[in-house]
């Protein structure tokens, strides 16, 4: 059909750049925001696993900052896990910064110590995203060790030792005041995991990153065996990675 090329024409083809840009806002959903999270806690706290996904993938494809908040707010501590795993399977998918921001800003403001662990795992998918890294750096401070231990492991993944060093190091140097628990063995192997070095204090790790930053090449330490930092408790074959550790033996 033909539309002409005045100003009906013109404001046509506006119209139809606007729904077709990839920024565009999907309306909000069916019965506005506030019943949106008012049925989707009912879903949650109900079990109503059916319910609370398809309000989750509703929300998500809102692609409004308002629809991901109530996701981050109200799916990720669920007790059923086919309800967190929709929505950190949607949160995954998000490409818009803004959007990622609220996902990032989430990890600061009280979230449970869980939907903390979820997030991590959501942003650790980002390895492409600055911000992502920095979100998790962010959580070796974390009162809770299953948060900091989580974020770790994605640090590793990571693989991006000339962002992760200062701040690891940093950490490294606050806990080596207190006893060491398996938080600060677990930051030394990540730093021996991203240099290939393995230094026994902070301040020998600083000294290590000023040299780097000198341009000053340290040829990585060779290994003749495997060494270990502690050597790890076991139950019968099975290694034990805890602080906190109950054994209950069954002589039925």
């Amino acid at each position: 059909m033909h539309r002409g090329n005045g100003p009906r024409g013109s404001l046509w083809l506006l119209l139809l750049a606007v729904c077709l840009h990839p920024g565009a806002r999907a309306e909000a959903p069916k019965g506005g925001w506030t019943e949106a999270e008012s049925s989707l806690k009912k879903a949650v706290q109900t079990g109503s696993v059916s319910a609370a996904k398809r309000i989750i993938a509703d929300l998500a494809r809102t692609g409004d900052p308002r629809g991901i908040e109530l996701i981050v707010q109200n799916s990720l501590d669920a007790g059923h896990a086919e309800i967190y795993a929709q929505a950190a399977g949607w949160l995954r998918e998000l490409k818009e910064p803004a959007l990622r921001r609220v996902v990032c800003g989430a990890l600061e403001k009280g979230s449970s110590y869980r939907a903390r662990i979820v997030l991590v795992a959501v942003i650790g998918s980002w390895k492409e995203d600055p911000a992502a890294l920095d979100a998790l750096l962010r959580l070796l401070g974390d009162p809770r060790k299953e948060v900091i231990f989580a974020a770790l492991q994605r640090i590793r993944d990571f693989q991006q030792p000339d962002r992760s060093l200062p701040a690891l190091i940093a950490e490294l140097e606050k806990r080596e005041k207190r006893k060491h628990d398996r938080v600060y063995f677990d930051i030394r192997r990540t730093l021996e995991h991203l240099s290939g070095h393995d230094f026994d204090v902070a301040a020998d790790w600083k000294n290590y990153w000023s040299a780097l930053q000198s341009g000053i090449k340290i040829p990585e330490r060779k290994k003749e065996g495997v060494t270990q930092l502690y050597k790890p408790a076991s139950f019968f074959t099975v290694s034990v990675e805890s602080d906190r550790v109950a054994f209950l033996i069954d002589i039925s």
